[in-house]
């Protein structure tokens, strides 16, 4: 072979592996390029979202506080404004009644606007409290029965577990209120302590007639929680339903 020959040959190669070293350069810088463009967008979506959850948040809060505002109003009434008014400008309402159904009106307002978020839940809990203080107990079980709906096993869920058994024990619902305060008092935690869920459940047996089984439950109480605050009142029920007379 000649030498001019063996030189286009080198230069030949010398060129192939320089377009090779360009082309796998440049399609590594390309795919690192979008690589890091993709980490980008998901970084941005990251961001965003949680920006957006804590607006959503912030903005479910203002709507808690306005109604738990309210909620919490003096009740004056006109006799009361007469003799006792309260200071000039503050807001007080005539009747609890008033200040109940005003009061839903908002909690219900944060609940609607954002029924996912935990204040959103919060504020439907609330929700349901003021509609069965006013004795208002079908509506306050469907707020409560929401709750447990979208928080499950969270703590509003929990605590509208309890709210929806007191409902169905005043709606005179006995078995549906002996069955949820058996369960609660079951799986209770340091969020619903379960010496005052027993005194919950005895209560239920109670009213339903149960003496036997109200008079087991409250000496649960007695003998498995000595230094209960329920003490003295289940050892106190458990003799009055001994009594012949006691129902």
């Amino acid at each position: 072979m000649k030498q001019s020959e063996r030189r286009h040959l080198r230069t030949n190669e010398v060129a192939s592996a320089v377009t090779w070293l360009t082309t796998g350069v440049v399609g590594h810088r390309s795919a690192l390029g979008w690589t890091l463009l993709g980490l980008v967008l998901v970084a941005a979506a990251v961001g965003g979202y949680f920006a957006w959850r804590y607006y959503v948040e912030g903005r479910a809060s203002v709507l808690l506080a306005d109604g738990l505002v309210v909620a919490t109003t003096p009740v004056v009434t006109p006799a009361q404004m007469l003799t006792n008014p309260p200071p000039q400008g503050q807001q007080t309402f005539a009747s609890t009644e008033a200040r109940a159904e005003a009061s839903v009106s908002k909690l219900l307002q944060a609940a609607d606007a954002y029924p996912s978020t935990t204040n959103g839940i919060a504020a439907r809990y609330y929700a349901a409290a003021a509609l069965a203080e006013t004795s208002k107990l079908d509506e306050a079980r469907q707020q409560y029965q929401q709750v447990i709906d979208r928080d499950g096993n969270g703590l509003w869920g929990r605590v509208a577990r309890l709210g929806l058994a007191t409902v169905d024990l005043r709606a005179k619902r006995y078995d549906a209120a002996i069955a949820a305060f058996r369960d609660l008092a079951t799986t209770a935690d340091t969020d619903l302590p379960a010496d005052g869920l027993l005194m919950e459940l005895a209560a239920a047996y109670q009213q339903a007639g149960k003496r036997n089984e109200a008079v087991r439950t409250y000496n649960r109480i007695v003998n498995e929680f000595p230094d209960s605050l329920y003490v003295d009142e289940a050892k106190s029920r458990v003799e009055t339903l001994k009594t012949p007379e006691a129902s």
